[in-house]
């Protein structure tokens, strides 16, 4: 009876001992281990909750965090990133700002693996009540027409409906339709697409705008250079003849339909006494056909019998001071040391004077790349000067990447 007592009881501790080394084999052959799987996206549940109780999500969609998995070496050598998915429930949220704790889900058949961390573990969730609001919508045209015509009247703006998150809806600064006229030469319409903008004039995408676009009738009208002939009345002084007296401009720049145009070759004034004009300056009326307008609507004509010469002022510029709009993240190199651009004053009856901080010479850079470019500078003078001549007429810049050289 002892001999058996003692034979079971060696086999107990044989027993014993043999688990305890399969263990310890097992540990050593397939040890535990942790890996963590980089920006898991963080998709949202019970979205249409929300959307059904006129609720939107204001804060960042793409939510991502990093998942640490600790298991078996054999059981995480099966896993890969598209085995864990993790999540927020927005069910029960209303409108405000919440701490929303992020689920993690293992889809695998092993009960070895758990989850050991969430980096972040909640993340910050805004929901915002959608609004409708009525708003306008400012119509614009971009891009040069063919030489020799401008552009006529373009209704200004339009009536749409914006629909979005309170907060988004009453950050718009201004919502605008630009149409490309570039190269045309006749009227015709053109679609243009409704964007909003922020006050920093970044694009707002998470609002929606009814209509999306607007057809929009733009008129093209021809232009050409007419001379303007003094239609003077009364009896001219003796000495004096017609050519004493002067008229500036002594031409303008009339704009119509290309029928009407072409049978124009001069504009007169609005009869004038000549007694008005010896020794004085006045300003005088132009007969307009029907259908034909001024280029330049503020323009003003001046007659008399001195001299009218109108004041220039020749201003240089360097290239410190050109401003380069849509610069971003790079630099422009030039070889240019001086923009000449000579100002005419455009009234006669005034003497103003123009000085450099007056004028903004602008390269705008928008959608060219790294490279070398020769563009034409838009100038901003104040309105009663225009820009008689610019030398050169182009300037030549190198865009490069920062830090590039």
């Amino acid at each position: 009876m002892r001999k058996m007592s003692k034979n079971t009881m060696f086999k107990f501790i044989s027993i014993i001992f043999s688990l305890f080394l399969w263990s310890y084999v097992r540990s050593e052959v397939d040890p535990e281990r942790t890996v963590t799987y980089k920006d898991i996206d963080v998709r949202f549940e019970n979205l249409a909750e929300i959307k059904e109780h006129n609720l939107a999500i204001v804060s960042n969609m793409k939510l991502r965090t990093d998942v640490s998995i600790s298991g078996k070496t054999s059981e995480i050598s099966r896993m890969n990133r598209e085995n864990i998915s993790a999540s927020v429930n927005l069910s029960g949220y209303s409108e405000g700002e919440s701490s929303i704790p992020i689920k993690v889900s293992l889809d695998t058949s092993s009960s070895g693996i758990r989850v050991v961390s969430k980096d972040p573990s909640r993340v910050t969730v805004k929901i915002d009540e959608v609004i409708n609001e009525k708003m306008e919508a400012f119509i614009s045209a971009i891009g040069d027409l063919e030489e020799g015509y401008v552009l006529g009247n373009i209704k200004p703006s339009e009536k749409v409906e914006v629909k979005g998150p309170s907060s988004v809806v009453h950050g718009i600064e201004k919502i605008v339709s630009e149409v490309d006229v570039t190269g045309m030469s006749n009227s015709g319409v053109k679609t243009g697409e409704i964007l909003a903008y922020d006050k920093d004039g970044v694009e707002i995408e998470n609002v929606s705008i009814t209509p999306s676009s607007i057809d929009i009738e733009v008129p093209v009208l021809k232009t050409m250079t007419v001379p303007i002939r003094l239609n003077i009345v009364g009896k001219i002084p003796e000495g004096m003849d017609t050519q004493a007296f002067s008229i500036e401009p002594s031409s303008v720049m009339i704009r119509g339909n290309s029928a009407v145009i072409n049978g124009i070759t001069e504009l007169t004034t609005q009869p004038v006494d000549v007694k008005r004009l010896v020794g004085n300056r006045v300003e005088v009326g132009l007969v307009l056909p029907d259908g034909v307008g001024l280029v330049d609507k503020d323009i003003k004509i001046v007659a008399s019998s001195e001299d009218l010469t109108p004041k220039k002022t020749s201003i240089n510029f360097s290239k410190e001071d050109i401003i380069f709009e849509n610069l971003k993240d790079r630099e422009v190199i030039s070889d240019i040391d001086s923009l000449n651009i000579e100002f005419v004053q455009k009234n006669v009856l005034e003497d103003l004077n123009i000085k450099k901080e007056d004028v903004k010479v602008i390269l705008n850079l928008k959608d060219l790349g790294v490279g070398v470019y020769e563009l034409t500078p838009k100038i901003e003078s104040p309105e009663q000067f225009k820009v008689e001549r610019m030398n050169p007429k182009t300037v030549k810049i190198e865009i490069k990447k920062k830090g590039i050289f």
